[in-house]
């Protein structure tokens, strides 16, 4: 006569509130920050020593398109990028500043192409631009509120 297989709760749960060693909660390394910290600082030490004023236009262009790239992509792939995204309470407010920003400047660098490869273009199309497309997709990516279906607008709910 075969037994059949226990099922009490220590085989059933994997988890228990009695558990004395319960499972950490999932917490997302600094290591996006300091990634964009190191790059923030690349960035503004190479174009002041003039390092992208060095490339052709269509490489530091290609470098500018590489950059965003990756930032959009490693933000979509890398789980601790999304979760650091996901600690953003407004990713749409904190985007359009950025962009505010981007466009601010921009118009103080029109007339100067050279300034693009310097010190407050390099850093703007290669820290600021990206970031901000980074915050312009998580905005995007997010659920927006919205009504039930079929709910009338003056509707309230019942006291009960």
């Amino acid at each position: 006569m075969a037994f059949p297989a226990s099922r009490n709760s220590t085989t059933v749960r994997s988890e228990s509130p009695l558990d004395p060693w319960p499972q950490p909660a999932y917490a997302p390394s600094c290591a996006p920050a300091l990634v964009l910290t190191a790059w923030t600082l690349f960035v503004a030490f190479a174009s002041t020593e003039l390092v992208f004023a060095r490339l052709e236009e269509g490489a530091y262009m290609a470098l500018v398109l590489f950059v965003n790239s990756i930032a959009l992509a490693s933000a979509r792939i890398d789980a601790d990028a999304t979760a650091r995204l996901a600690l953003v309470k407004r990713p749409l407010a904190a985007a359009l500043a950025l962009d505010a920003a981007l466009i601010s400047l921009a118009c103080a660098l029109a007339g100067e192409a050279t300034q693009w490869n310097g010190f407050p273009g390099a850093a703007l199309l290669m820290v600021v631009m990206p970031l901000a497309l980074v915050l312009h997709a998580e905005a995007w990516r997010r659920p927006r509120l919205r009504t039930a279906p079929g709910a009338s607008p003056g509707a309230r709910r019942a006291a009960t």
